[in-house]
């Protein structure tokens, strides 16, 4: 019988299945190999130290927990002995946005000071504290004087052309970043606070998504992690770049912990998701910056190389809080863990010492904020 040739419709369906399947494994190679470019290959990946307990909890313990005094956290912010606890659950329906005061000055037992709630019908989407001062970003950026928190006072009101993405104080200064453009903010006379001045497109056009200050430094993350000598405030100039690795879009958090950076770096895998990890960086020298090694767990938070992350997966643990000591960055030691879910743990924010102790301040959400301590 004398064979019938292809028709056109699937002779081009056959040659384009074959093309899908090229082009599919061609990006499988590519992730790959751009991970072994940016992680490593497996075998250099970063080895953690860990002690194994059959416990639900080692060292940690949770010693407050607000579901009854605060209904509502997205936020938290440490200052000293106090926190700010920001809770924006009903703004969607025009109730107004508080901030929930506490006396954290004895940790085990915080007394709730006050509640502040914003005038305005705006979402506060930045709050940073500074001293006796607040600093809300919203649609109008203000800030607030709480050396009486039982009476905070709005002292200095900007409207910002555009959206802010870090609020960084600076001695008499007070940098706003935003997506593109850098506002200079003279605070040194409480009373007489005033633009010093703005510069467009402060970072050459490029996207900026998080920014922090160490020293007389201004490290700003986005298309890569850029740092500024801020010396004089008014004229930031730049000294360092680390660029984005292969396969990383962009940096979007950072956090400066001695002379070590945490970047946080997203990309999205052949399939679309996004997916992300930690890059340490060695900033010693800042005019070039060093890569260390690779780190997978978020969200997470950082105080002079100690680290607190969650993690929905680790054996034998399962779903667990993890405190770490990163003394020595390629070889990070276990110092405790709590079993429990993101919904019961919630997200680690800030790490405070006190003298031996170490506590973890966490967004719960829906169950305000928990306070865990280490104790070795």
């Amino acid at each position: 019988m004398e064979s019938k040739p292809l028709d056109n419709k699937k002779h081009k369906f056959l040659v384009r299945l074959v093309i899908a399947s090229l082009a599919f494994s061609f990006c499988s190679i590519l992730f790959y190999v751009s991970r072994i470019f940016l992680f490593g290959p497996p075998e250099k990946k970063l080895q953690i130290t860990e002690n194994i307990h059959s416990n639900s909890s080692f060292g940690l313990m949770i010693v407050y927990q607000s579901d009854e005094d605060v209904d509502y956290a997205d936020e938290i912010i440490i200052e000293g002995t106090r926190a700010y606890i920001l809770d924006q659950s009903l703004a969607s329906i025009d109730v107004e946005t508080s901030i929930d005061i506490l006396d954290i000055s004895s940790p085990d037992e915080p007394i709730i000071e006050n509640t502040y709630y914003y005038p305005k019908d705006f979402a506060i989407l930045n709050m940073k504290a500074h001293g006796n001062y607040l600093y809300l970003d919203a649609e109008v950026f203000t800030i607030l004087d709480v050396t009486d928190p039982q009476k905070p006072v709005a002292i200095w009101e900007f409207n910002i052309d555009g959206s802010i993405k870090s609020i960084v104080p600076f001695g008499n200064y007070l940098f706003l970043v935003g997506v593109r453009d850098l506002y200079i903010i003279d605070i040194a006379n409480p009373k007489s606070i005033k633009l010093a001045k703005t510069i467009k497109n402060f970072n050459n056009h490029n996207i900026m998504e998080h920014a922090t200050v160490k020293g007389n430094l201004l490290f700003v993350a986005g298309e890569g992690l850029y740092i500024f000598d801020i010396s004089t405030p008014t004229n930031p100039v730049q000294i360092g770049f680390y660029g984005l690795p292969l396969g990383v879009d962009y940096f979007d958090n950072m956090v400066i912990s001695n002379e070590t950076a945490w970047v946080h770096g997203v990309y999205w895998d052949v399939f679309g998701d996004e997916q992300s990890h930690i890059l340490l960086l060695d900033i010693s020298n800042p005019y070039k910056p060093a890569f260390i090694t690779t780190y997978d767990h978020y969200p997470f938070t950082v105080s002079n190389e100690i680290i607190c992350f969650y993690d929905s997966s680790r054996n034998p643990y399962g779903e667990s809080f993890h405190l770490m000591d990163f003394s020595d960055p390629k070889r990070p030691i276990e110092l405790g863990y709590i079993s429990g879910t993101y919904s019961s743990l919630g997200y680690p924010s800030a790490i405070i010492r006190e003298n031996d102790l170490i506590y973890i301040y966490a967004v719960n959400y829906s169950d305000g904020i928990n306070i865990i301590k280490y104790e070795p």
